[in-house]
């Protein structure tokens, strides 16, 4: 799983939210993604159902806020407005 996490972490210029299961460790280079600008902090879940209850505010709404602040700053350094 952490060679997966690696290449779509590394390849795609996106909001990544690792979404861990309580009783499970993290694996040794965790910490390591943790520094990126896109990863965003771990949501741990205990079941399907507490998963489903953060989804919407703890992985979706925080993914999104970076992506606008991301557009933001593209926007001013192109000079772009928006509308």
């Amino acid at each position: 799983m952490p060679q997966e996490i690696t290449a779509t972490v590394d390849l795609y210029e996106i909001p990544f939210v690792p979404i861990l299961e309580e009783k499970r460790k993290d694996w040794s280079m965790f910490r390591d993604f943790l520094v990126k600008e896109r990863v965003l902090e771990p949501v741990r879940f205990t079941d399907q159902n507490h998963l489903l209850e953060l989804l919407s505010k703890e992985v979706i709404a925080p993914a999104e806020k970076l992506i606008e602040k991301r557009q933001r700053r593209l926007d001013e350094i192109f000079g772009r407005e928006r509308r």
